[in-house]
């Protein structure tokens, strides 16, 4: 914001300019007339009406006898003084902006490692429930063979093994409903969570991501495609991931290792030949090392150019070169590519052996 002076600063200077001519004119005049007629002129030019028809600037350049001149200058002078107040009332309330926007800079950093280091002790109590379930099934699908048999002869032993499976099994559907229950908590925790992360670090849809590639060929031609993301109410957790995993600089570096089933896969392996190992436990100590749980809305399925996370565990994505809704049904689809078709054409077209691209 800028400020500048009042124009009526402008218009006092014209009028102290007239007033020192008048002023010259009346003081030739006294030399050459007696102090009576001084006075009758003085007198009648005191009582000249005002002309209706002058504007506001010769209006204010008429001089007034009775006013000093020092009077006419004493308004421009008081502006002036209250120039360093305004002044100072800008510099503090600049001051005090500033202050208050720090301190909720601050706020919201706090706020943001808070809720960041929150979603990666739920997301580990997701991973080792889910683990128990795993185990539970295991256990559960162990039950179901003792409970039908393959020795029918051996009745009286069988059924008691029956009993004991089938009661064995209500212990365990009481446990998995439990356990899954809380699941269902601590997922909706993580979304609501993950939301209010996105938007305090990213904003607001859409967001959008610019991707450049290094291709082996050095050769002329498009490196670059851009993903615009899913809105992030749809799926928060799996957009979160992924912002993270490109504000951070863990995708840097990477390369797209996999060309089949018309999808092209990108995985934490660097292109320079350096440790893929160091590269994967960098993913894991900033907690991105994949999805919590898979989050998926049928609003987004797997079209062509679209662009999802592999279910593997790990943090690698791929692109969809064709229609794969029927390949990649539940699986997060958080992206479309909305510019670079040539260069997503390019990647597609560079020669494998085995689907596999060699470096």
């Amino acid at each position: 914001m800028h400020w500048s002076s009042s124009g009526s600063f402008h218009g006092q200077r014209t009028t102290d300019h007239t007033n020192n001519n008048n002023l010259s004119e009346n003081a030739h005049l006294s030399r050459s007339i007696s102090p009576d007629k001084r006075h009758t002129i003085l007198s009648h030019r005191r009582h000249i009406p005002a002309d209706p028809f002058l504007d506001d600037e010769s209006l204010s350049s008429v001089p007034s006898p009775s006013s000093p001149r020092q009077g006419r200058i004493f308004p421009v002078s008081g502006e002036r003084r209250k120039l360093p107040l305004i002044l100072m009332s800008f510099v503090i309330l600049g001051m005090a902006s500033i202050y208050i926007s720090r301190e909720a800079v601050i706020n919201t950093a706090v706020q943001v490692h808070i809720m960041e280091q929150m979603q990666l002790r739920v997301g580990g109590k997701v991973r080792d429930t889910a683990k128990e379930l795993y185990a539970m099934q295991r256990e559960a699908d162990a039950l179901m063979k003792l409970i039908q048999p393959e020795e029918p002869s051996n009745g009286v032993a069988n059924s008691v093994k029956s009993f004991r499976a089938m009661h064995d099994m209500k212990v365990l559907e009481t446990k998995v409903t439990r356990e899954k229950a809380q699941v269902s908590q601590l997922i909706q925790k993580i979304k609501s969570t993950s939301l209010i992360e996105v938007r305090k670090k990213y904003g607001h849809d859409p967001i959008k991501v610019g991707m450049e590639l290094l291709f082996p060929d050095a050769a002329d031609g498009p490196t670059h495609f851009i993903i615009e993301l899913v809105p992030a109410e749809l799926l928060p957790h799996t957009v979160l991931t992924f912002l993270d995993m490109v504000s951070s600089g863990l995708l840097n570096g990477c390369s797209f290792i996999l060309n089949a089933q018309h999808a092209i896969k990108a995985a934490p392996i660097p292109y320079d030949g350096s440790s893929a190992i160091a590269k994967a436990e960098a993913f894991t100590k900033a907690g991105l090392d994949g999805v919590v749980f898979r989050e998926y809305s049928h609003l987004y399925p797997h079209k062509k150019n679209t662009v999802g996370f592999a279910v593997d565990g790990s943090p690698a994505f791929y692109i969809n070169t064709a229609d794969n809704r029927d390949i990649h049904d539940d699986e997060p689809c958080f992206g479309v590519i909305t510019s670079g078709f040539d260069t997503i054409k390019r990647l597609d077209a560079m020669p494998t052996r085995n689907n596999i691209w060699h470096m």
